[in-house]
């Protein structure tokens, strides 16, 4: 896919035939943002297209996923579903406490 099969552009006449908001498009860095509101969350996603390493990169962050007294707990859980996970893994950041998984695909 990322070989000269598709483009940015293509990526994007996705997202609109699907009618998925796009909040920002930077065409020089080859990055889509936009953000997904389910019924009880609120999703940032970034998408990608790096020619350079020829891979499609998605990252989806959800705010604030711990409260800070189980940080420890929420880390330790994710170490052992990443350990199990064949693609993508997920991290929280030890100060915003956001949930992110982050996947790559040639």
């Amino acid at each position: 896919m990322i070989s000269g099969e598709a483009s940015l552009g293509e990526i994007l006449a996705y997202f609109q035939e699907n009618e998925w908001p796009l909040d920002e498009v930077d065409t020089a860095a080859g990055r889509i943002f936009t953000t997904y509101r389910g019924r009880n969350v609120v999703m940032e996603v970034e998408v990608c297209l790096n020619l350079e390493w020829k891979l499609l990169q998605l990252t989806l962050l959800l705010p604030e996923m711990a409260p800070p007294r189980r940080l420890a707990e929420a880390m330790g859980v994710l170490n052992r579903i990443n350990y199990k996970l064949p693609l993508g893994h997920f991290e929280i950041g030890p100060e915003d406490r956001q949930l992110a998984y982050y996947v790559a695909v040639p």
